[in-house]
């Protein structure tokens, strides 16, 4: 149960945390040239900047094109003006050497090795025009999405295979071959040299000794599947150590989106937690997708990230995008609405540092999550308005809530899905067919119904069951086998499959356990898999003591929850292989034998 701290303790914890602070400072000497506050340090699991520091902040879009170029003082006198206090913004952009000549006010390098200096003097700009602001900047290396290049055009570069038709441009299932591979992490190192190693050509400073940098984020929502964990683990914690080796001075942070699933929690708790890492950072779009779907879960949501952060990994917290759409009501709120109910939660929750997405100009095609920095319209104005406020409250408040004792994760993202309570009913021959979509009821952490692919399917993402309901026949027989064409929900379609990608599946009848089936990794059409087991005294008894019972599969949660996906008819959709078309349409079977 969380407890929240009360006045009587703020001021000690006020006194404590500035003395910490100061002692903090006191110990470190600057070697750099003085320019303003001292560096943002960690000490324990907040910030401090001559104090305890919290902020509220917003990401800009300053950096790519001549629109967002040109309005560079407009959109950060927007941010000063709103009371924030730190900005985030992407110091990156790959192009391939044919890229026309517009897209130089877009990248960084066009080819290996065609820098474009413009880019980097408008960084130094960017940096010098938020000194004068007193606004801090956490500067972005590179993007994980193929916006601006990203990780697609370092492997495109480094000659790695991957399945460049994904829509993310490389499927996260094949992110680990980024992090495998030699070539592509020289390619990128070499940007964050130039971008770390550079010296401001304005004002002199050299980026290393320039307070006005609060931290480098490695890798725009940088993630990995469960099984590459360790290699995004390997890859985070080189980094780190690397930008360390050319730059002491400031903090680092990996840049990962957060998490959704149980096994996306693991990963992230694990990244974290690396010593390199100086904080933990996550991006929250909480109405983007069916996982939040009360006010009373969006607070779950904050509450699970802020206690891991703060009570599990000693860390502050910086939710580095946080976005509600214009396009849409969602959660029975409006966007301002909304960025106010979630800010005051992280406020309540100690959160450390929230960071709004977008601040940009009406100059650029606004988007449903732009907040317009000049001439806003009534939307933006009452976002800005709550951030003005809200942000203040954050950056004035000292103490978070103790969270107490507990294991478990304060907010649960599955969801339940009633279906038919209709049974089905075995024909003259005893065999039971099944439409997927006649479950009784399934529980994943993403589940429903797509006909978008070449078969319809019912799916469930992570850990979960799917369930139905049949009536046995009247004669049972020796055996009885069940049967269905299936396959796991990882990664998708196939896109940077592999033998470990398979789902474990426990197969049960009236929660007796009759055994197991392995089905495939998802390419989109799956396989037909089978389990026959004996009718022994035990299951006959339990088949003859109602008349209806259920039929369950379930994924365990565990590292190798990779959902479950059950396959039934033909869409039309693409061209289907002869003998898998021949195999259709797809029906969880039960057939009891002779």
């Amino acid at each position: 149960m969380l407890a929240r701290a009360w006045p009587a303790a703020l001021c000690v914890a006020a006194s404590i945390g500035v003395a910490l602070g100061a002692a903090a400072q006191d110990a470190y000497v600057d070697d750099g040239p003085s320019v303003g506050p001292r560096f943002v340090r960690v000490v324990g699991d907040r910030f401090y900047r001559d104090h305890a520091f919290r902020f509220a902040g917003a990401n800009v879009a300053v950096m790519h094109g001549e629109a967002h170029r040109a309005a560079l003082r407009t959109t950060l006198d927007a941010v000063r003006d709103d009371g924030l206090q730190v900005v985030r913004l992407w110091a990156l952009g790959e192009r391939d050497a044919s890229s026309p000549d517009w897209g130089r006010s877009y990248a960084f390098r066009i080819g290996e090795d065609g820098w474009i200096e413009e880019s980097f003097v408008h960084l130094d700009h960017v940096l010098a025009e938020a000194a004068a602001r007193n606004l801090l900047v956490i500067v972005v290396l590179a993007n994980r999405w193929a916006d601006y290049g990203g990780i697609p055009q370092y492997l495109r570069w480094s000659g790695d295979p991957f399945d460049a038709t994904s829509t993310d441009g490389v499927a996260r299932a094949e992110l680990g071959t980024f992090f495998g591979s030699a070539r592509a992490q020289m390619l990128y190192r070499a940007h964050v040299d130039r971008v770390v190693g550079r010296v401001n050509t304005l004002t002199g400073i050299a980026y290393r000794d320039d307070p006005t940098i609060l931290a480098w984020e490695l890798v725009n929502e940088i993630s990995a599947e469960r099984r590459d964990a360790g290699a995004l683990a390997s890859f985070v914690a080189q980094t780190s150590r690397h930008i360390r080796s050319l730059d002491p001075n400031h903090l680092v942070s990996a840049g990962h989106i957060g998490y959704v699933t149980a096994s996306e929690r693991r990963t992230w708790h694990e990244i974290m937690a690396l010593p390199e890492v100086d904080f933990a950072d996550a991006h929250a779009y909480p109405a983007e997708h069916d996982r939040v779907r009360t006010m009373a879960e969006l607070d779950a949501f904050v509450d699970d990230h802020a206690r891991l952060a703060h009570r599990d990994l000693h860390k502050p917290l910086v939710l580095g995008e946080l976005g509600f759409s214009s396009a849409r009501r969602a959660l029975r709120g409006a966007r301002a609405a909304l960025f106010d109910h979630f800010l005051a939660r992280a406020d309540r929750d100690g959160v450390d540092g929230v960071l709004a997405w977008i601040y940009a100009p009406s100059s650029d095609h606004a988007g449903a999550h732009t907040i317009l920095a000049d001439q806003p319209d009534a939307d933006s104005r009452r976002v800005r308005a709550v951030l003005r406020d809200r942000g203040r409250a954050i950056q004035q408040a000292i103490l978070a809530p103790s969270w107490g004792e507990g294991e478990a994760p304060l907010w649960d993202p599955s969801r339940t899905i009633p279906g038919t309570r209709r049974p089905a009913r075995p024909d003259g021959e005893g065999r039971i067919a099944i439409e997927p979509s006649a479950f009784a009821e399934a529980r994943f952490e993403t589940v429903g119904a797509y006909g978008g692919t070449a078969i319809a399917h019912v799916y469930g993402g992570g850990h979960g069951y799917v369930a139905y309901r049949f009536r046995a026949p009247r004669t049972l027989g020796a055996s009885l086998t069940v049967a269905m064409r299936a396959s796991s929900e990882l990664p998708g379609r196939g896109q940077g499959a592999r033998p470990e990608d398979t789902s474990h599946v426990r197969v049960a009848i009236d929660d007796h356990e009759i055994g197991a089936i392995d089905v495939p990794p998802d390419d989109g059409i799956g396989r037909r898999v089978s389990l026959e087991v004996p009718i022994d005294e035990a299951l006959a008894a339990l088949l003859r003591e109602t008349p209806v019972h259920t039929l369950r599969f379930e994924i365990d949660d565990d590292d190798a929850a990779h959902g479950l996906c059950l396959y039934g008819d033909a869409t039309g959709i693409g061209e289907l292989d002869p003998t898998v078309a021949a195999e259709l349409p797809g029906r969880v079977e039960i057939v009891f034998g002779p």
